[in-house]
């Protein structure tokens, strides 16, 4: 015990010892942009120097996202003098209580077991050949996004179902069809979330896309602007995984869902999962058919929540609501806040005006701007990981741009958050650390299907901007 407790110590002191070393050089450089005389106001300076300190927290993960993100608004609050009602505006942004509202989503169909059951329906179907059991992953991906908002949640639900598999025909880490079923569902989980508000990354950038841009954009706008994308990326991802991980043998049988994961297929539905479909089935309703009622996502979902937490009609108990992770929303609602403060301050001007120079040769032609834009995005996304923060740190630049041109902020937001779904490395997000952690695919399984996917999906940017969305009316 004692060993324990020194080696325990010893590893925080090193800890300690490698943060410092990182944050120095980080304060260093925040007092610089705070002191440096530079051709500025003093309090769009001061609001530069807060958001890179916040910024640099983030990308280096010294602290929880959350904490990083409250140091920020404490710090716009008690240095720059920003009112409170400012620094702390996020926790009053619909939006962030939407993310709130996903997380009870995912708890009720975790609790209930009604995504797993689900899952399995759709992988029961799915065929005995390898290239339909790819398929299947990709489609329950799909639909595990439309009832199941936390990425990580959807990782861990079909990472339970590709292990029962993987186990089932004697595959090892190093087999190619167990690294092709678990690429598979990890780059369709980071892109679905995406091509629909079913997750926080598209959460925070409609919240952008109307704050920022003043331009209201409704759940199913979203998801018809998208809707080549989605229809295009299916058969690109199953082509991606079949090309890249090829097996030769396809007599696969379908493989068990681990004990205790959920209830068997064929079981009879309990009172909790039917409740748990239809209040899900309920949200996914009315959110299609804002266009009509226009009640905001974020009410329909923070109302089906509650619902889902009163006694007797509802599917969770009180004492599971302690098991809601509450870190996401406190993140989300201290990174709007924060864009709120660069934007009360003038530092999101000095932003745009940094990428104006790259944008503004090609302000006025929608295909060329498009593809600046997209692959800008990409190379941003490659410093600063977490689609969240990346969105929050560069998306109301775009957003503030597109404005006072013919793009427009819509058309800007949307194609700024699709350049997220090709990712290159692990660290790029909570969702591929997680199922990179299972140790079912290498670094360069996820590097070579992140370049696809990123290829896939500017081609299919290019089919959006030159023909779909003008025909829409998005884009002139």
């Amino acid at each position: 015990m004692k060993m324990t407790s020194a080696v325990s110590a010893a590893s925080n002191r090193v800890t300690l010892r490698g943060g410092a070393v990182i944050l120095g050089p980080a304060v260093a450089c925040t007092l610089a942009i705070w002191f440096v005389p530079l051709p500025i106001g003093a309090e769009a300076r001061h609001a530069l120097a807060i958001g890179f300190l916040v910024l640099f927290l983030w990308i280096s993960h010294l602290f929880p996202h959350a904490a990083s993100g409250l140091v920020g608004c404490c710090l716009f609050w008690c240095i720059v003098r920003v009112p409170f009602s400012t620094a702390f505006g996020g926790f009053a942004e619909p939006n962030a209580w939407f993310v709130l509202a996903a997380c009870v989503f995912g708890l009720m169909t975790t609790k209930t077991h009604l995504g797993h059951r689900l899952a399995a329906a759709v992988m029961g179907h799915s065929g005995l050949s390898y290239s339909r059991l790819v398929l299947g992953f990709i489609l329950t991906s799909l639909l595990l996004n439309l009832i199941v908002p936390s990425g990580v949640a959807r990782i861990i639900i079909l990472a339970g179902i590709a292990l029962g598999i993987v186990k089932s025909k004697g595959w090892g880490p190093d087999a190619l069809p167990a690294r092709g079923l678990f690429v598979a569902f990890t780059i369709s989980c980071t892109l679905f979330d995406k091509l629909m508000i079913t997750g926080g990354s598209t959460i925070v950038a409609q919240s952008i896309i109307e704050k920022v841009g003043q331009t209201r954009i409704y759940w199913s706008q979203w998801l018809l602007d998208q809707l080549p994308s989605l229809v295009l990326s299916i058969p690109a991802c199953w082509a991606i995984i079949l090309w890249l991980f090829p097996e030769k043998t396809h007599n696969i049988a379908f493989g068990h869902l681990p004990e205790g994961e959920a209830s068997p297929v064929g079981a009879a539905w309990n009172a909790a999962e039917r409740r748990c479909a239809i209040l899900l089935s309920a949200a996914l309703g009315l959110w299609v058919t804002d266009f009509l009622h226009h009640i905001h996502p974020a009410m329909i979902a923070i109302g089906v929540a509650l619902v889902a937490v009163l006694p007797r009609i509802g599917v969770l108990r009180s004492g599971e609501l302690k098991e809601i992770d509450f870190l996401p929303f406190i993140f989300t609602a201290s990174a709007l806040s924060l864009g709120g403060c660069l934007l009360k301050t003038g530092a999101l001007e000095v932003i745009t005006h940094a990428f104006t120079t790259l944008w503004l040769p090609w302000a006025h032609r929608s295909v060329p701007l498009a593809i600046v834009l997209y692959w800008t995005s990409f190379a941003f996304h490659l410093i600063v990981p977490s689609d969240p923060t990346t969105l929050v740190t560069s998306m109301p630049a775009v957003v503030n741009f597109a404005r006072g041109h013919d793009f427009g902020p819509a058309a800007a937001g949307l194609t700024w958050t699709l350049a997220l779904t090709g990712k290159l490395f692990i660290y790029q997000s909570g969702v591929t650390i997680v199922a990179f952690s299972f140790g079912y695919f290498k670094a360069q399984d996820f590097l070579k299907a992140g370049i696809c996917l990123a290829l896939v999906e500017f081609m299919i940017l290019l089919i959006l901007v030159g023909w779909y969305w003008p025909l829409i009316g998005l884009v002139r």
